[in-house]
């Protein structure tokens, strides 16, 4: 995948020990924190649901197997015409898998990155 300049990133995590490194190697994104088990997950749900993004992309990628965001994956396919999901083989729960956007598996060469 390669970004474009237009692209908008969401860079979310759930302990604000982890803020200070989200924007490494994301510096233009926006970053957000919730505290708690799943709160990166509830900010990216959160911006699924009520950012407008059929209304200003063509494209989605969620880079999560998370199953928790399974829904909210599933909301976005058939508003946007491109809907992708990025995880490593061994992380993505059977629901993500069968969201109904496409899938793509990382490299191991690359999860460390993720």
């Amino acid at each position: 995948m390669k970004p474009g300049p237009s692209d908008l990133f969401y860079v979310t995590v759930s302990s604000k020990h982890n803020l200070q490194s989200a924007p490494f190697g994301w510096p233009n994104a926006w970053h957000g924190c919730k505290e708690g088990h799943d709160g990166a997950e509830i900010l990216l749900a959160k911006a699924m649901l009520e950012d407008d993004l059929e209304a200003r992309f063509d494209g989605v990628v969620v880079a999560s197997g998370d199953g928790e965001l399974t829904p909210f994956v599933e909301s976005l396919v058939g508003k946007i015409k491109s809907v992708v999901v990025v995880s490593r083989p061994s992380s993505i729960a059977l629901l993500m898998s069968e969201s109904g956007g496409s899938i793509r598996y990382l490299s191991s060469q690359f999860e460390l990155a993720a």
